[in-house]
């Protein structure tokens, strides 16, 4: 059977072939794997076990992403990089619940991509300091979530 749990990898470059391999494909790894490419890579239930080496593969395939959606991850400043060197095209991004967004990650992202035009960081724990960092070098960004409950806000 060519439909194993660990050849994803190699089902994500046959979506090319046609309209009815691709429906198919999507409807498999969507069951299987928890996760769909509809333009954005969504962690869906039960949640897929990747690590960031299958994460590189699969954004490999997708130069041309715009929107990604990643929610309750352990981000590094690895992933970061990851994002900078497979998706360089991205407008929109969610990291809402992500953990562990360092100085260096929200530079990076703030550097990198300033073509963002929107980005969820709610939930991040991120202080006034990193959010100051995005919203002073993404200057075409339009929406930005940064809701933390529990958190007080100060400033004016």
């Amino acid at each position: 059977k060519y439909l194993k749990a660990n050849n994803w990898r190699k089902l994500v470059p046959l979506r090319l072939v046609c309209k009815y391999w691709r429906s198919n494909i999507d409807a498999y790894l969507a069951s299987r794997h928890g996760f769909q490419y509809t333009g954005r890579v969504a962690k869906g239930s039960p949640p897929p076990v990747m690590n960031y080496y299958e994460f590189n593969a699969m954004l490999s395939f997708y130069p041309n992403m715009r929107q990604l959606i990643v929610k309750n991850f352990t981000v590094s400043d690895h992933l970061v990089a990851i994002l900078r060197q497979n998706v360089p095209k991205l407008e929109r991004i969610s990291l809402y619940g992500c953990r562990n967004l360092s100085w260096k990650g929200i530079t990076i992202l703030a550097v990198r991509f300033p073509q963002l035009k929107f980005i969820d960081v709610s939930n991040c724990e991120l202080d006034e300091n990193r959010l100051s960092i995005l919203v002073e070098n993404l200057q075409n960004l339009k929406i930005m979530n940064a809701i933390n409950p529990g958190r007080e806000v100060t400033g004016q």
